[in-house]
């Protein structure tokens, strides 16, 4: 089949000569910007000739993507010399190719140039692209180790190497490296992939090939780090950033700013709280003392209350001993969960399924958490080591833009309205804030 796209695009190139520019305007699959640059590259490799070498690419390439992949690109380019055409043909279907073309590529990068590879192939074939990934967009979060990619790219290729399964049936599974995987069978897989794969795989060759900065534009996967003290207050890492950037909606991807670790503000339950109430959208991640680690995405706020609260965006995650999103199941309603000093519910952060046994909880009283065998909320499988287990660190991230402020809303202000934390510490006592119901008339 890739021939078959060399040939086409061939055809395609060689109508452009002998058709007028208004015509060809509408038939070019470069965009002006992108064939302006693709060219300049070339030129720049090629000077007078009309074709280029693989080590003057090569060198012009240089540090744009990792070694490897840079090879599998230049060996599926064809000998040198290579002409602007190939080089534009192997853009185009890598970026905004159909699913049955970008299968065919894949294929045969993996493969280097054959029709069928294995699954082992497919996924050092991702873990080449989500490192080159991480090499030019993860600049905002260098402080932190990159990590284990063979989690993220074997996550990405759940569905290839776990047909039939989900992500809650093979949290413990070994992954398959040995599957036949033909073009069809590539196709089936990316036409359901998780779509930051291909949105990753898009950036990386306009890296390579536009030298273009994935972290500028409408397509920003990666978001910016905001308020980190240090890398010791996290456990996340730059693949684990990725994993779930991709993962939450494009509203939150812009910035995350760091609210709470148990490392730097202290085992306390009281202080996460009246750290992450009110913040908007949050990313809770907990480590158990057998070194799971997971968490979730809650979309509304935390707040203390009596009632369930969030929509079906939210969803529950693992990142240790795999990467693994659970989304929500339909069956109710029951996102998010913030309560304390109460007698007859639980006191606690929880998330999904029925009260006491919720998909994850952290109880009031620090250090002891609860993770069901399995939700009613979520697809989520017991995603820590035991039932009960010991918590050995926590941190919350606010992502996207936060809540809107009284004056934001056209509302008066109050100095109600600006030490939430305060707010929670007096609900973590049992206090009631009588002056709560003290505020002066909007006289408006």
């Amino acid at each position: 089949m890739l021939t078959n796209i060399f040939v086409r695009l061939h055809f395609f190139w060689s109508k452009m000569g002998s058709n007028n520019a208004k015509s060809a305007s509408h038939e070019d699959p470069l965009s002006p910007d992108e064939r302006e640059k693709i060219k300049d590259g070339f030129h720049k490799v090629a000077g007078s000739s009309s074709a280029a070498s693989h080590e003057k690419l090569q060198a012009l390439w240089q540090g744009r993507a990792t070694k490897e992949l840079l090879e599998l690109i230049l060996a599926q380019l064809g000998s040198s010399p290579i002409t602007f055409n190939r080089l534009a043909t192997l853009y185009v279907h890598a970026v905004r190719g159909s699913v049955d073309e970008q299968a065919a590529l894949l294929v045969a990068l993996a493969s280097k140039g054959g029709k069928s590879c294995t699954s082992g192939q497919v996924v050092a074939l991702v873990e080449g692209v989500t490192a080159s990934y991480l090499q030019a967009a993860g600049q905002a979060w260098s402080q932190l180790p990159v990590g284990p990619l063979s989690l993220l790219s074997s996550c990405l290729c759940h569905d290839l190497l776990f047909p039939g399964k989900s992500t809650k049936q093979t949290l413990m599974s070994a992954a398959p490296m040995d599957l036949a995987v033909t073009e069809m069978e590539a196709s089936k897989w990316l036409a359901a992939a998780p779509p930051g794969l291909l949105a990753m795989q898009a950036a990386v060759f306009e890296k390579i090939f536009l030298n273009a900065d994935p972290n500028v534009g409408k397509k920003r996967l990666f978001p910016l780090c905001e308020g980190l003290p240090s890398a010791k207050a996290t456990i996340l890492d730059q693949a684990a950033v990725a994993f779930l950037a991709t993962a939450v909606p494009s509203d939150c991807r812009k910035n995350w700013r760091f609210l709470f670790s148990s490392v730097v503000h202290g085992e306390s339950f009281s202080k996460m709280l009246g750290s992450v109430v009110w913040k908007g959208p949050t990313i809770i991640l907990v480590q158990d003392a057998g070194g799971h680690v997971f968490g979730g995405f809650a979309v509304a706020s935390w707040n203390v209350g009596p009632k369930f609260v969030g929509d079906n965006r939210c969803f529950l995650f693992n990142l240790r001993p795999k990467m693994a999103i659970y989304p929500t199941s339909g069956y109710n309603e029951h996102f998010q969960y913030l309560n304390v000093q109460q007698q007859t519910m639980p006191n606690g952060l929880g998330m999904g399924g029925q009260l006491d046994y919720f998909g994850l909880y952290l109880d009031a009283n620090y250090g002891k958490g609860f993770c069901s065998e399995s939700c009613t909320t979520y697809h989520s499988p017991m995603m820590s080591t035991s039932k009960q287990f010991d918590v050995s660190h926590v941190e919350v991230w606010a992502i996207g833009p936060p809540p809107p402020t009284p004056e934001e809303l056209g509302e008066r202000s109050s100095v109600l309205d600006r030490d939430n934390e305060a707010k929670a510490l007096l609900a973590m006592v049992g206090k009631e804030q009588k002056s709560e119901g003290l505020r002066e008339p909007d006289e408006s």
